[in-house]
């Protein structure tokens, strides 16, 4: 296991798992990764990341505000059916000594194959949150709706960091990324559009990079007691105008399944393309004993006698 050294890049000259973790890459036919468009070199590189490696694959954990977002890299399916829970394990004590992450987050990009083939109830992760995709499929054509009266949209900077952080958490509650807001979550964007009513904050639109010309929203974040319509349609408004002025093309926006039926998608030509899966377990390891000990099973049936232990 590497502890992180955000100072220097100190364990990537010294020998150590970082070395060798660079040296499989170069050298190993690894091909069996949990999300295919990621630079996994680019991640080694970064200081805050912590790993743990079998000889068959490796694991690496990259914190992200209270969210430590893993990445798996394995000669095959059976690698990591076999390494996976252990690695996960050891990455948790590893996280909870070094970060101040309590949750641990792997995305996949075909989460239906992972879901038959067990390989993360192994890892002990619970089930796992449906996200959907939206897309507009060119936004210089896309239609503009009025503005909505009540909802305002206004670029964030850096310090509407605590807003952003408290919107965030008042909506997603234990499932929110903050505190503490990842480094340079407003500043790194291409766009962070924060929507008010009346002037109270309502929700929030994170626009990054993407591939062929294209935007994408990471984080979309919507108060649903502040007029929840106005402020999603308003920073979809906006977000088309910004991709416009800046003459980019599709613009995709991830988003909780529960959200894909909101009304204010469909005036401005979004429509659900596909689906990721993403599964959340907490780093505390003890906590996972718990869950476990309250699942089990503390009662038998024989014919019609039941019976306690």
């Amino acid at each position: 296991m590497v502890i992180p050294d955000s100072s220097s890049f100190v364990q990537d000259r010294s020998p150590g798992l970082v070395r060798e973790l660079h040296r499989t890459l170069q050298e190993s036919e690894l091909h069996y990764r949990n999300l295919s468009g990621v630079d996994y070199e680019a991640l080694i590189e970064d200081p805050t990341v912590i790993a743990a490696q079998t000889e068959e694959g490796y694991l690496l954990g990259a914190p992200y505000g209270r969210e430590l977002r893993l990445y798996y890299h394995f000669n095959d399916l059976r690698a990591a059916e076999v390494s996976l829970g252990a690695l996960v394990t050891d990455l948790a004590e590893l996280a909870s000594e070094e970060t101040a992450c309590n949750t641990m987050v792997m995305d996949h990009d075909h989460g239906h194959r992972h879901i038959v083939h067990l390989v993360l109830l192994g890892a002990d992760f619970a089930e796992p949150e449906p996200w959907s995709l939206m897309r507009c499929r060119d936004i210089r054509e896309a239609p503009l709706r009025d503005e909505a009266a009540n909802a305002t949209v206004r670029k964030a900077t850096a310090a509407d960091a605590t807003t952003v952080m408290q919107l965030d958490g008042s909506v997603r509650g234990e499932r929110s990324i903050a505190p503490p807001l990842p480094a340079g979550f407003i500043e790194d964007a291409r766009w962070l559009g924060l929507a008010e009513i009346e002037g109270k904050p309502a929700g929030y639109l994170r626009i990054v990079d993407a591939e062929k010309r294209g935007l994408r929203g990471d984080h979309f974040i919507i108060d649903p007691d502040l007029g929840a319509h106005d402020a999603g349609g308003a920073l979809l408004r906006a977000a088309i105008i910004h991709g416009r002025e800046d003459n980019r093309r599709a613009l995709t926006i991830e988003t909780p399944e529960e959200q894909t039926s909101e009304p204010y998608f469909g005036p401005y030509g979004f429509k659900r393309v596909g689906e990721r899966l993403r599964y959340r377990r907490p780093v505390d390891i003890e906590e996972i004993r718990r869950a476990h000990r309250d699942k089990a099973q503390r009662y038998f049936k024989v014919g019609k006698i039941w019976g306690t232990w």
